[in-house]
Formats: structure tokens, C-alpha cells, sequence
């Protein structure tokens, strides 16, 4: 049987994949359980304070007076604007440098920032989209330009990082321009997580090449090697609906950007999945590239590289004739991750999908002005731009269910919640713009009504000795950003006026997804398919309307929560309250916090999108 790791994630951010594990020619080789933060509810189990998160990272040493630091300053931009733009019941779409020059700085806000760092001694420069001024310098004068001290941390994980003690605050003289300060925060990237292979006991031998065709075949039956039979892309794609949308042998070029944070993908596995999974008329590979931003660990072959490996595998098996398949690994030391991977998409020739599987829980919010991460707030003015120019962003909900795990209970295997009992959504899945990609679960290999209820595996997955190891779409309602236009209709029902999560939900769980892994077959879950899964439908959607002369899909929300309600098949079956603490969320009839409007039915959306 092969091994499955506990997850072990030592921070706020993660990718959302729950590796089952993986076979090879001469044996298995696990994946690893990547969390990607909680779900959450419209009930919190708490009040949090900063004291509580102080608990989790421990003061050491002043900062050297001469290390180089950085900060993002994020420039003003007229938000509610932009906001109202993308809530329109069908967006317009605009080019993207003049969605920024609409709604964002002006030169004399620009210079007001470099000047001040100039100034203080340190340097600036403007982002490319003109959104945020990165300024960097010596750790003295950092400090005194921005009126905070700065130590050393080590978080629980037993990594070091650089922040300031409390949250830092716009400084006077370039007040007006800047609205926030971001970085030199608590929020840290998380530990490597590599995982030790295992082979299975009296394997035989399979070539991979002959063992494992899945062009045409919906599911691949790896039962010998425990490992149940997972769903090929074909599969997935038939299951959907979307099999015979955008499988033609030539269209026009498109760009997808998929995120990754310290992942390489595998370029040999790509290709196996590539040479065995494409089908149809378009089954020529698409082509595939790796943009490996300054810091970003590029090692492959580790273990490590499975999220990566699932989200370009799926992409690259599904993406229609045409594509350009770019994944975009961001360093993990980068106190701005989803900056520097939105400004790096932005610049990507016919862009026309984001894809995310990683996220922060918005528990950080929760803890109090001291770890209000304006990452957050920069990220979501440059997202909301992509989703004005056109751009379809979709997002993992997350693979821990809609709470954190009751007080005492699992706590070492759940570093990512910050405290047990606590409840918070996750972010990018809550921002504004972004179709937030739930979870489900099948009881065999076929998709129907009486099969598909929502993902909650409670401990209960094959093989898994743990009894912490659990698995669930995350869930829940935001604590940050207002709901939706489009959204308040359909959850009128539900109290609050806060953004729900998640807007619909695809296969994360059980049968799993067919990938290859350094070498190995095997079988994955988590939203980190979900997400990738609806990208690739959209991006086949995209193509059969470029090659008509109509525009891509863009802004998918006010399209499900409008004439795409009725091609969705609604959820009512199961909850993903997977530490059964009855707070938190429960399928139902119509919209819920467990599978959002339900599973979508995309073979009919091409004549229902205007």
C-alpha cells in the first residue's frame, strides 16, 4: 500500500492537492497533502486578537541594520469603480493598460512615492502595471522611513523571517498616493514538504507507455496498487460535458496563467500525460512553458513538485488546439506572491485565464489590524483589472473543509488554520472577480445526480492511517469583502452580506484524477483539479467563440448566477463540515456554503453565454 503523508504546512498560504499517491514502473512513490487553508462560515467560534497569533511566532534578534529589505506600496486606484465595472450584469471588457489608466495613479501620485524613497535612501521601482512602487533598501532605513522596528521571527514551523511588530501604517509624507504597505508582515511562506517514497509490496513491473493509455478511456483502474480508479481528462472532460467544445485541430492563440509557488512542474511527466491523455481532433500537444520568477526554487524531481505536476498535466491534457500553457513559479520567500504572479500574467500575449490552487486564509483578518496583509488589497486591485480587460480567474476553495479543527484536536497537523476552533474562508477564492471552485466526491466512476454529493472525506480515505488526515471542499462566508451583486439574489436566503464561497463545485475527491508524478502514475485530489478543470472547460469555450469572431468568456460569476443557473446541477447531498462541529455548511436546495450553486453542466453553456 502505498504511504500517504499527514499534511504538514507551516503558514497561511498552500496549495490545495491531496496526493493518494503514485506508481511506477519498479514500485510507488507517495504525493504529499498540501493544504490549502480552511473554509469558513458565517459564525465565528471566537474572537481572535493579536496576542493569539504572537502565540504562534517567537521574537528573536533585531534585524542587521544593513540587510536589504523590501516593501510593496500600493498606489491608489479608484476601487469602487472598478469593483462596480466587473459587477455589471455582462462585463464590458477593456485593454487592460487602459483599465489601469482609468482607474489607477497618476504620474504625480508615482513620483511622490519615488521621491520619498529617494529621500529615505532607498530605491523604487513602479510595478509594470503602475499599481504598487516595490522599495527596497538597508534595514535602518527602512525602518526609520516607515516608523516601525524590525526583528527577526521564527514561526512554529521553525522558519525565520523578517517582520515588523505590528501593523505598518501609510507614512505621512506620501499619504494620499500610497494606501498601503505591504510585506515585512507575519505572513510566511510555507516549508518545503517532501515526501519519502514507499513501494508497494509484490508489484509487478508496468511500463507506463502501454499500461496506462487513457485517450479515450474515462478512468484508469490502478485497484492493485490501492489506489482505486481514478478519472483520466477525457473523463473528466465527458463527465462535464465538455469532451466534444473546443476539440477541433485548429483555433486561435490563447494564453492560460497557472500559479505556482515554489513548484516546477516535471516536463517529462507533462509530456507522458500529454502522450497518453489528449484526444480528439486537437489532440496535438499544446505548448507548455515554465516562468521561473528571481528566488523561486526550481528543483524538480523531489516529491515536492506534485501540485505543479497536477495543474499542468490537467491544463495541458484539456486545453484546447492553440493554447499556450505558461506556469508561473513565484518564490516562496516573496512577502507578495500573488502580485508577482497577476503583474507576470498580465504581460502574457492573449491572456485569457488565471488559474490558482494556492490561497490565505483570511483568519489573518480575523487576528486585527496587525495582520491585515495588504497583499491582499494589492493583489485584488490588479485581479479586478485582468477580470475588466476580459480575463476568466478561478481559484481552489480550499481542501480542509468549511472549519479548523475543535481546540486540541489535530492542532499540529493543521499549523495553517493559526488557532484550532477558528473559522475563515480563503483568499484569492473571496476576492472579488475570482470564480471560487468547490469540491465533490463520486461514489464510483460516473457522474449522475444519485452519484455526486460534496467532497468530504473524514478521515475515511483508503489507506490513510492518520486519523488527522481529512479532506474537504473549503466553504463558507468571507469576513472581508461584501457579497457579490450577482451573488445576492441567489443567497438571499442566507444571513449576512458578506461574499460566499464557493460559486460552484467540480470532482475533487473520490475517484481522484489520473496524473504521473517524477516518473510515477498514481492517483490525486483537491480543488487544486477543481480549479484547473473549469479553466480548461472555459478555455475550450473561448475557443470555438475566438474562432467565430466573439470575445472570450471573461467574468464567469454574473454569467452562473444568471443565464448559466439552469445548466448547474444543483448539490444536495453532504456537508463539508469535516470535524463534525455542526457549525458549518451543509448542501441543501439551492445556493450553500458546501457546493455553492452545484456542479456545473458545461455542455450547454456555449449556447447560453451571450
Amino acid at each position: 500500500m502505498p504511504l500517504r503523508l499527514t499534511p504538514t504546512v507551516s503558514a497561511l498560504v498552500a496549495g490545495a492537492c491531496l496526493w493518494a499517491g503514485a506508481v511506477a514502473a519498479g514500485g510507488a512513490a507517495p504525493g504529499s497533502a498540501a493544504p490549502d487553508g480552511q473554509g469558513a462560515t458565517a459564525r465565528a467560534a471566537g474572537v481572535l486578537t493579536p496576542g493569539h497569533y504572537r502565540a504562534a511566532a517567537t521574537r528573536l534578534r533585531a534585524v542587521d541594520p544593513h540587510r536589504q529589505v523590501a516593501v510593496s506600496i500600493a498606489l491608489r486606484h479608484d476601487g469602487r469603480a472598478l469593483l462596480a465595472r466587473i459587477e455589471g450584469t455582462r462585463v464590458r471588457s477593456a485593454p487592460l493598460r487602459e483599465i489601469v489608466r482609468r482607474h489607477g495613479a497618476t504620474d504625480a501620485d508615482i513620483r511622490a512615492i519615488v521621491r520619498w524613497a529617494r529621500e529615505n535612501g532607498l530605491t523604487a521601482k513602479v510595478g509594470s502595471l503602475r499599481t504598487r512602487v516595490i522599495v527596497r533598501g538597508a534595514a535602518k532605513r527602512m525602518s526609520r522611513a516607515l516608523g516601525v522596528p524590525l526583528h527577526h521571527y521564527r514561526a512554529r514551523s521553525g522558519r525565520t523571517y523578517v517582520a515588523a511588530p505590528r501593523a505598518i501604517a501609510v507614512p505621512p509624507a506620501i499619504a494620499g498616493p500610497a494606501t498601503g504597505v505591504a510585506a515585512l508582515s507575519h505572513l510566511v511562506p510555507p516549508t518545503r514538504v517532501t515526501p519519502t517514497p514507499q513501494p508497494p509490496q509484490g508489484q509487478p513491473s508496468q511500463p507506463v507507455s502501454t499500461k496506462h493509455s487513457c485517450a479515450n478511456s474515462p478512468s484508469v483502474n490502478l485497484s492493485s496498487y490501492g489506489m482505486g480508479t481514478p478519472m483520466t481528462p477525457f473523463g473528466m472532460a465527458r463527465a462535464y460535458g465538455f469532451d466534444q467544445i473546443g476539440a477541433g485541430a485548429s483555433y486561435p492563440s490563447q494564453s492560460i496563467a497557472i500559479l505556482e509557488i515554489d513548484q516546477s512542474y516535471d516536463p517529462p511527466d507533462v509530456a507522458v500525460i500529454q502522450q497518453l491523455c489528449r484526444f480528439g481532433a486537437g489532440s496535438a500537444p499544446v505548448s507548455v512553458r515554465a516562468v521561473n520568477l528571481p528566488g523561486a526554487e526550481t528543483q524538480v524531481g523531489t516529491g515536492n513538485n506534485g501540485e505543479a505536476n497536477l495543474d499542468t498535466e490537467l491544463v495541458a491534457a484539456l486545453a484546447p488546439a492553440g493554447t499556450k500553457v505558461v506556469v508561473i513559479n513565484v518564490s516562496g520567500d516573496s512577502p507578495t506572491p500573488f502580485s508577482d504572479f497577476l503583474e507576470q500574467a498580465a504581460a502574457l500575449p492573449d491572456l485569457t485565464v488565471v488559474s490558482m490552487s494556492y490561497g490565505y486564509s483570511e483568519m489573518a483578518q480575523e487576528m486585527g489590524a496587525m495582520l491585515s496583509p495588504q497583499e491582499f488589497t494589492q493583489a485584488n486591485t490588479l485581479g479586478q483589472a485582468l477580470v475588466a480587460s476580459g480575463v476568466s480567474i478561478f481559484a481552489s476553495s480550499g481542501d480542509q473543509g468549511s472549519m479548523g479543527p475543535p481546540a486540541n484536536v489535530c492542532a499540529a497537523n493543521f499549523p495553517n488554520y493559526g488557532l484550532p476552533g477558528y473559522v475563515s474562508v480563503n483568499w484569492p477564492a473571496s476576492a472579488p472577480g475570482v470564480t471560487a471552485v468547490g469540491g465533490t466526491m463520486w461514489s464510483g466512476t460516473t457522474r449522475s445526480p444519485a452519484t455526486e454529493q460534496v467532497w468530504n472525506e473524514n478521515g475515511t480515505l483508503t489507506g490513510m492511517p492518520w486519523p488527522c488526515v481529512v479532506a474537504g471542499g473549503g466553504g463558507g462566508q468571507s469576513v472581508i469583502f461584501p457579497r457579490p451583486t450577482a451573488q445576492a439574489s441567489a443567497t438571499a436566503a442566507i444571513a449576512g452580506t458578506k461574499r460566499l464561497v464557493p460559486d460552484v463545485a467540480l470532482l475533487a475527491g473520490q475517484p481522484g484524477y489520473f496524473t504521473s508524478t517524477n516518473g510515477q502514475v498514481g492517483a490525486s485530489e483537491g480543488t487544486s483539479a477543481s480549479a484547473p478543470l473549469l479553466a480548461s472547460a472555459i478555455l475550450r469555450i473561448n475557443a470555438e467563440r475566438l474562432a467565430a469572431g466573439r470575445k472570450a468568456v471573461g467574468y464567469l460569476n454574473p454569467l452562473l448566477y444568471g443565464p448559466l443557473g439552469g445548466a448547474i446541477q444543483d448539490i444536495t447531498v453532504g456537508n463539508n463540515d469535516i470535524f463534525a462541529t455542526g457549525i458549518c455548511c451543509t448542501a441543501g436546495p439551492g445556493y450553500d456554503m458546501a457546493s455553492g450553486l452545484g456542479a456545473p453542466d458545461i455542455g450547454q453553456w456555449p449556447a447560453l453565454i451571450p
